[in-house]
């Protein structure tokens, strides 16, 4: 042991008082259990109060074995181990505060009322320096119970008239009413009575009561002994100051007299605080405040017990979501990303090891505490240990100067919570990466226009490519590594000026985008469209950057850029992208297309069928769909005309209007004779994908068009969406009969080649092929039916005649 004999016993009054300790709970998933309902229907917090009880009384020592934790220049001390004890210990000193406060107003000792009452307040202070520093109920909660004016003056009361027999202690004596309950009907108490640690404070204060005698005197001897010498009083523990002493993991791990390990990070802080240099400060400001050690407890921890709070409010649904909020495994999380960085950028980890071991297998093995040693201890790589403080200082930074308003610093804080709580996708890294790139070096860290400019087109660039393998994730990293370097050794001004002038090659990402941002860059530093103007864009929800398409909207007869042309085009965008609008949006532009040739429509190929283009978020969905409307200037062109054809204030109404007057437009074409023979969909497909009565475009995304009269639409999705198939004729006939509940006895056959409507019985089968309609009588021999060379050719008719027809032929046979 050292010669300052780091570990003291102590005790808790002496921790707030010789000591001048603020006490803080900082690990905000430990929460207090020792008095929940689970614990105490074991007898636990009991059988534990009952040994504080039997100590005050006998004058025994009781030791509660170590406690430990780290203390900061402004003596916080933020308790690593004896959270639950310590808690406990808090409320007990509570309890006897409450049972010895004067209530008496006439004169006792010589002293008044206000100067007992003052005298008391003063002597129970030191309890204000105990608290739960990042958990917000039980932080207000420890506040409020303390407050002078908040003080249940009425719970000291001693009772005028005898109480049920469960108010009374073990020994007989009468004891207040229930504490719990009293506080909860405090005027004050507005916290919720299922927070755990809260409710567990308020079973273990009702233990204490059960317990404890309410006679003052007894309450006042056994206060003064837990405020008196250590070596006098009767609960101590063996208080360890991790400040005072550097500790292996081996000692660590012994500290803990429950036997609980310590967490993976505990272990690895310990171990980075014995690798930090001694002499030479890493970080540029000379102060003690400023060394990384000192930061490490202080202004960079801080950060996580910040963020932790922000998610305690839906702790329970984000729990549900795979998110971890315990302060230390998001510190933990943290390191681990920055630390597997630092070992991808090795040449000895993506040269010739790859041969042996793939960046995929890397990616899914990595551990911080096997690999930090050599990433961060060893001698020979100084400027790893540089790049991890740095970049810690870079976030610290950001998150204190961040404009919360700023659409990129949102962005930014958004990316470092999902790589800390959630998120370990090969975006979510990219995104890590980006920042990583910006911090790790100390020069113009605290630049946040540049930091804004560069995230921002790295966002974009990250967002619209499919990235979903460890190889596309290998290239997206190198090609960011470039990008980097090459803006650091332009000395530009910004990133803007270099990317729109040096015009550098961006290799791994989707070149579109690339195209897009270069010129974006363009347009921003010769301020041809205000810059928030096209933030505002890049941040909805489905274009996510992707804009290059309404800027060439927005183009005037010049060529120029009109922002109000911007502007006016992307207020139709944002609303028309809305899921709530697919159905009629995907329909009413179908119906703008130029003609019932699939080639001047918006859809566009995906494999060897067609897709209506769901609005969905997933990028690969967004790259077979949309993302090729968009890069395609035919079908940009059809979209721009239709929302020229738009109302600034159109509705849901107006895009339904565009339905229904395509499919008037088609009825009219023919007289009522004609009609019968040839209806309207007989001319034009889209007919009954645009008329909603079918619900066609509602269930199924993507078709396979031959010819206007050989239309074959997907029942599945996935590896098998091929596999079963309708036809759109004759399920739409079919959709027909069901809509009027017609009373025939049938059901489609969903095929991959052949598709029909089939009776129940299989005497007759109605398919579809050569532009008409084909019924054909069956016959059952043996076990098998099998067509007959009784067939009727239909030809395309109105589906009530087709009904009537088919019902004739059958009932008449």
């Amino acid at each position: 042991m050292s010669e300052k004999q780091p570990i003291k016993e102590k005790s808790f009054w002496a921790l707030l008082t010789e000591d001048n300790f603020k006490i803080e709970i900082p690990t905000i998933q430990r929460d207090y259990v020792q008095g929940s309902r689970a614990a105490k229907d074991k007898g636990i917090p009991q059988k534990f109060i009952a040994d504080i009880y039997e100590a005050l009384k006998t004058n025994t020592k009781l030791s509660l074995e170590f406690v430990y934790g780290n203390t900061t220049a402004d003596k916080k001390l933020h308790l690593l181990d004896g959270q639950q004890r310590l808690t406990t210990l808090f409320l007990v000193h509570y309890y006897l505060f409450l049972a010895t406060c004067p209530h008496k107003k006439e004169n006792e000792y010589g002293k008044t009322f206000q100067a007992r009452k003052d005298t008391w307040q003063k002597e129970r202070a030191p309890l204000g320096n105990f608290c739960y520093a990042t958990r917000s109920n039980t932080r207000d909660f420890c506040i409020q119970l303390l407050s002078n004016k908040n003080l249940p003056l009425s719970l000291t009361n001693a009772p005028t008239k005898k109480l049920p027999v469960d108010t009374h202690n073990e020994k007989g004596n009468e004891i207040f009413p229930n504490l719990s309950a009293k506080i909860i009907d405090e005027p004050w108490f507005n916290f919720p009575k299922d927070d755990p640690t809260v409710s567990s404070m308020l079973n273990m204060l009702d233990i204490i009561q059960q317990k404890f005698s309410a006679e003052e005197q007894e309450c006042y001897g056994f206060l003064n002994k837990l405020k008196g010498p250590v070596a006098q009083c009767p609960i101590v523990f063996n208080f360890l100051n991790m400040q005072e002493l550097k500790l292996g993991d081996e000692l660590y791990l012994k500290m803990n007299a429950r036997g609980k390990p310590l967490t993976d990070y505990e272990i690895f802080k310990s171990k980075l605080t014995e690798w930090l240099p001694k002499e030479e400060k890493i970080l540029s400001s000379p102060t003690s405040q400023n060394t990384a050690e000192f930061k490490l407890d202080n202004d960079w921890q801080q950060i996580f017990w910040n963020k932790a709070v922000v998610l305690e409010d839906t702790l329970e649904e984000k729990y549900k979501k795979g998110y971890i909020c315990r302060m230390d495994m998001m510190q933990f999380r943290f390191f681990e990303q920055i630390a597997l960085l630092l070992f991808l950028q090795q040449p000895s980890s993506l040269g010739n090891s790859t041969q042996t071991e793939s960046v995929e297998n890397i990616l899914e093995n990595f551990q911080l505490l096997k690999q930090a040693p050599g990433l961060f201890g060893a001698q020979e790589r100084p400027e790893n240990l540089k790049a991890l403080l740095h970049v810690l200082e870079g976030f610290h930074d950001f998150n204190n100067h961040q404009d919360k308003a700023n659409t990129i610093h949102k962005k930014i804080s958004e990316a470092l919570d999902n790589i800390i709580t959630k998120d370990l996708s090969y975006k979510a890294r990219l995104q890590l990466f980006v920042l990583f790139l910006f911090w790790k070096e100390e020069k113009n860290r605290t630049n946040m226009n540049i930091l804004a400019q560069w995230f921002r087109v790295c966002y974009n660039l990250i967002s619209n490519t499919n990235i979903d393998e460890a190889g596309e994730f290998k290239k997206a990293l190198s090609s960011l590594q470039k990008l980097y370097d090459g803006y650091k050794q332009s000395a530009k001004s910004n990133f803007y000026e270099f990317l729109s002038s040096d015009n550098p090659n961006i290799e791994a990402f989707d070149q579109n985008q690339v195209k897009e941002e270069k010129e974006k860059s363009r347009i921003i530093q010769q301020k041809a469209l205000g810059e928030n103007v096209l933030l505002e864009a890049e941040s909805h929800a489905y274009f996510d950057g992707k804009i290059g398409f309404i800027l060439n909207f927005s183009k005037d007869s010049a060529g120029n850029y009109n922002q109000a042309n911007f502007q006016s085009y992307y207020a139709k965008l944002s609303r028309l992208f809305d899921k709530k609008l697919e159905n009629v949006f995907q329909r009413a532009l179908l119906a703008f297309g130029k003609s019932s040739n699939i080639k001047y429509n918006y859809l566009p190929l995906k494999g060897n069928g067609y897709t209506f283009c769901p609005i969905d978020s997933a990028i690969r969905t967004k790259k077979d769909t949309w993302h090729k409307v968009f890069d395609d200037t035919n079908k940009t062109n059809l979209l721009k005309g239709f929302l020229d054809s738009l109302p600034n204030d159109f509705s849901y109404d107006t895009l339904e209007k565009f339905c229904t007057d395509f499919c008037t437009k088609l009825d009219n074409k023919y007289n009522t004779f004609n009609r019968i023979m040839h209806p309207a969909y007989c001319t034009d497909w889209r007919y009954l994908f645009v008329k909603n009565e079918y619900k066609l475009l509602s269930n199924y995304r993507e078709i396979r068009y031959a010819s206007p009269n050989s239309v074959i639409f997907n029942k599945t999705s996935g590896r098998t969406k091929w596999q079963k198939q309708g036809e759109l004729y004759t399920y739409a006939f079919y959709q027909y009969i069901v809509r009027n509940k017609y009373n025939w006895n049938c059901h489609y056959e969903w095929g991959h080649k052949q598709f029909s409507i089939d009776f129940e019985d299989h005497s007759y089968r109605l398919s579809y092929n050569n532009s008409c309609f084909m019924l054909t009588r069956y016959e059952k021999k043996e076990d098998n039916w099998v067509p007959t060379n009784r067939q009727w050719q239909l030809m395309l008719v109105q589906f009530p005649q087709l009904f009537y027809i088919i019902n004739v032929l059958i009932n008449n046979d």
